[in-house]
């Protein structure tokens, strides 16, 4: 599974508010160019913490930040991953898988996971 696109947004509507949108991963190499202090380590911090939030390796994250990763497989499937908190809170949690929606979970943990009995 390679990292198609990503769009993040941190401290919406606060003055230390930062995003970027439509960040373009291409599956074999990215190099990410920029004057000083433009954002290239923290996009690289960003794809990090998340990782590692996935991975179980870290819990808490920023204390206000919005991810949307989109994901292609080897077989060429799409996967999409949106995370919102919010004062250090999940807010928001999405898992799609071909615009199927397969995990779902709201502010108060409540959600829906889908399942196929096989």
């Amino acid at each position: 599974m390679k990292i198609q696109t990503i769009n993040y947004h941190q401290h919406p509507s606060q003055p230390l508010e930062w995003s970027f949108t439509d960040l373009q991963m291409n599956p074999k190499i990215n190099l990410i160019v920029g004057k000083n202090a433009s954002g290239k380590t923290r996009a690289f911090n960003v794809i990090k913490s998340l990782a590692a939030v996935i991975l179980g390796l870290k819990r808490n994250l920023f204390s206000s930040a919005n991810w949307d990763i989109c994901f292609v497989t080897q077989e060429g499937s799409s996967i999409q991953y949106i995370l919102n908190i919010a004062e250090s809170c999940i807010t928001k949690e999405q898992l799609k898988i071909d615009d199927a929606l397969m995990v779902e979970r709201d502010e108060e943990g409540k959600g829906k996971i889908y399942y196929e009995q096989e």
